[in-house]
């Protein structure tokens, strides 16, 4: 039988996990490797995919782990992971979407009104005051 051997890196920009392993994986760049064997018979070359792996990052100096995974839990990490960079931080004070904003954002915080307008709130209507 034929086999062959592809490799790739994946960029992860979040933390992620995959399915069958407990820890939780930090955002880097992983290197996956899939293995496959061509199918005979067929009229146009094509292979069946036999193992993909994913190397982790080494928990001590020297040292090599990898892990066997599902390509279709592969790709959903892949998926989750794009979502959830193309998704804006809410809890992020610094996403804004001009420079002015930031710099207002920023006048604010340091307690600096220069050039910026402040209006005073309405009095609210007491009863007991004449309008």
């Amino acid at each position: 039988m034929t086999s062959r051997s592809t490799s790739q890196t994946i960029t992860f920009k979040n933390d992620f996990r995959l399915g069958g392993f407990k820890k939780t994986l930090p955002p880097g760049t992983y290197h996956v490797t899939t293995e496959e064997i061509l199918l005979e018979g067929t009229l146009s070359p094509a292979y069946r995919r036999t193992q993909t792996t994913l190397q982790l990052p080494p928990d001590r100096p020297g040292t090599v782990e990898y892990l066997t995974v599902s390509p279709c839990e592969l790709d959903a990490a892949i998926e989750r992971d794009t979502a959830q960079a193309k998704r804006p931080r809410t809890d992020d004070r610094w996403t804004f979407r001009t420079p002015q904003e930031l710099f207002d954002q920023l006048a604010i915080e340091t307690g600096e009104d220069e050039g910026m307008l402040w209006m005073a709130e309405e009095p609210y209507n007491n009863p007991t005051s004449k309008s």
